[in-house]
């Protein structure tokens, strides 16, 4: 009995770090353990922890800047926090890992008292959909893109996240860039190149002329800045452009690909019903079109997917998957 009360006064820490920004959520585990009950006690938000597109001191930066505003804000002691879940992008790559849990061991310094948790930011994602289940697929289009197909059993599935010099179509760099490069075609004159985005993205970017765009792009290669452009692209799709409705659609069929191939690896096409949770600012700003795109190509080719968008914010998200990990302490 004594322990079970232990559980339902613990505190927990769910993080989701991405190339735009990194969220966090201190709740506390509330009702029976099991029940993955909890109230939120604080949140914060900071900036870009992906690893691969930052630098190890911004990384850092972003990480112990949103613990310590999680912390202050409610009053709670690093020891209070029984266990920190972390979903961050880029973590796979060699060494990142080792670097993330360093840092955030400055603040948790007890292995005993803190547990932390690490993986990639598609489990959290995948959590933020199906409530702490770990089971599902999940697709992220953010600035980056990403599949995995997860299994409590068996081991995890992925396609695409090599980064936007390697692949990722569907990700937000690759619209935006994709309506740059139309965008230049459109300035040059090019036949048939017409599109509303040339305007659009030039008005985004508080520029007056499209020459301005070389050293805008050039002066700064983060990846954020080139995904940031990809709403000037659903914005001239939304208004019935067909380059830009062209662009959404191969990115579907992008994001589709890599889908398509975590679900067969997983055998998720063989079981009644499976989750597919879509993640990321493209797929989850309001009436998305490449969200609405993908869903009809998921329904067509696994009428057994149950798509939907999250219920709560990838660090809750995150949050319960702590929970889960103390259940099973």
């Amino acid at each position: 009995v004594f322990v079970r009360r232990l559980l339902t006064m613990a505190y927990v820490i769910g993080v989701e770090g991405g190339g735009t920004k990194t969220t966090f959520s201190l709740v506390k585990v509330v009702g029976e353990p099991g029940e993955n009950k909890y109230e939120v006690v604080s949140e914060a938000e900071s900036g870009t922890s992906n690893i691969n597109s930052t630098s190890d001191a911004e990384c850092r930066s972003s990480i112990l800047s949103g613990l310590s505003s999680l912390l202050s804000q409610s009053n709670i002691s690093s020891s209070q926090v029984r266990a920190v879940q972390m979903g961050m992008a880029g973590v796979e790559s060699s060494g990142n890992r080792e670097k993330i849990i360093q840092w955030t061991r400055e603040v948790f310094e007890s292995e005993d008292q803190t547990k932390l948790y690490l993986d990639s930011d598609a489990v959290s994602g995948l959590a933020s959909g199906t409530l702490g289940n770990n089971k599902g697929v999940v697709i992220i289009s953010g600035t980056g893109m990403v599949a995995m197909a997860l299994h409590p059993s068996k081991n995890t599935i992925r396609a695409g996240g090599w980064g936007p010099m390697l692949g990722d179509i569907g990700s937000g760099f690759w619209i935006g860039s994709e309506g740059l490069k139309a965008a230049t075609k459109a300035s040059d004159g090019v036949q048939g190149a017409e599109t509303l985005i040339l305007n659009l993205v030039l008005q985004q970017l508080g520029l007056s002329s499209a020459s301005e765009l070389i050293p805008w792009a050039y002066s700064d290669h983060n990846w954020k800045k080139f995904a940031s452009t990809a709403r000037s692209v659903f914005e001239a799709a939304r208004q019935g452009d067909k380059v830009a409705t062209t662009i959404i659609e191969k990115a579907a069929s992008g994001l589709m690909e890599a889908i398509e191939t975590v679900v067969v690896k997983q055998e998720f096409d063989k079981e009644p019903e499976f989750y597919l949770v879509l993640v990321g600012g493209c797929l989850t700003h309001e009436d998305s079109l490449l969200a609405q795109n993908l869903k009809e190509k998921m329904i067509a080719r696994f009428p057994n997917a149950k798509v939907q968008k999250p219920l709560v914010s990838g660090s809750i998200g995150a949050a319960l998957l702590a929970i889960r990990h103390l259940n099973d302490l």
